[in-house]
């Protein structure tokens, strides 16, 4: 039979440990990776409505859609332009 290392279990653990801390950051703070403040393309507010459902409230330069978002499509319930950019 061969036998693993205490070493090597440690060293499995604290790797799979920096791993999932890695993830967490990561996932805890990626809408500030991937959006950034300047952009032409925002989310201002979600809404879940169930499982797989949510409404999404979307600012694209100067116009506002709120969009109904299920697992298999994207449908536009709502657009209206921005009073505050468009003058």
């Amino acid at each position: 039979m061969s036998y693993i290392s205490i070493d090597a279990v440690l060293s499995l653990i604290a790797v799979m440990a920096l791993m999932l801390a890695f993830f967490y950051v990561l996932n805890k703070y990626k809408s500030k990776f991937i959006f950034q403040q300047g952009a032409d393309l925002s989310i201002k507010s979600q809404l879940s409505l169930g499982h797989r459902q949510r409404l999404v409230l979307v600012e694209v330069k100067e116009t506002t859609l709120l969009l109904a978002v299920s697992h298999d499509s994207t449908t536009v319930l709502a657009t209206w332009p921005d009073p505050q950019k468009s003058s």
